[in-house]
């Protein structure tokens, strides 16, 4: 079974480039997670910056535009719940973050398409995109390899008691 071509390219941590359509399950679902998580943490650090803003005692006219992007990032971050009572994303945050990171809607696309197959298509689907992982090679300098070769036997290192 051939798994469907895509152009989207996802950068993973170590550098190693990866089509969104061969990353694993885990992978596709923990980076959706992870733009989520960015994006709520860039919104409260503006929040937190608004904060401080109108505690400076701005211009009447300034703090008026600042209360009102205050309530709409709370509009986006929380959707009427207060900060105890929230537990999910809201619909225009989803909106939101698709806007900031293009690269979400693939990778949304690509896990609703594989909930929609079977378990046998799962499975060797699974399988293929395994074989294609377990042949891509983090692209890492000499120098690079020493310094974690040399990080690791510090690791390692028996320090004895140190009083």
């Amino acid at each position: 079974m051939k798994i469907r071509k895509q152009t989207k390219i996802w950068v993973t941590k170590d550098n190693r480039k990866i089509r969104v359509c061969d990353m694993s399950d885990g992978h596709l679902k923990n980076t959706i997670k992870m733009f989520y998580r960015s994006y709520r943490c860039y919104l409260s650090n503006c929040q937190a910056q608004l904060y401080g803003y109108l505690s400076s005692d701005p211009p009447d006219g300034a703090y008026m535009c600042a209360e009102m992007e205050l309530a709409n990032m709370e509009h986006l971050l929380y959707d009427g719940y207060s900060r105890e009572e929230w537990c999910g994303d809201t619909p225009d945050l989803k909106e939101r973050v698709e806007a900031e990171y293009p690269i979400l809607v693939n990778m949304a696309l690509e896990q609703n398409r594989r909930n929609q197959l079977s378990v046998g298509e799962r499975r060797r689907e699974t399988k293929e995109r395994f074989k294609i992982n377990s042949k891509l090679k983090p692209n890492k300098s000499d120098r690079q390899e020493q310094l974690e070769d040399a990080y690791a036997e510090y690791l390692v290192t028996d320090w004895g008691d140190r009083d």
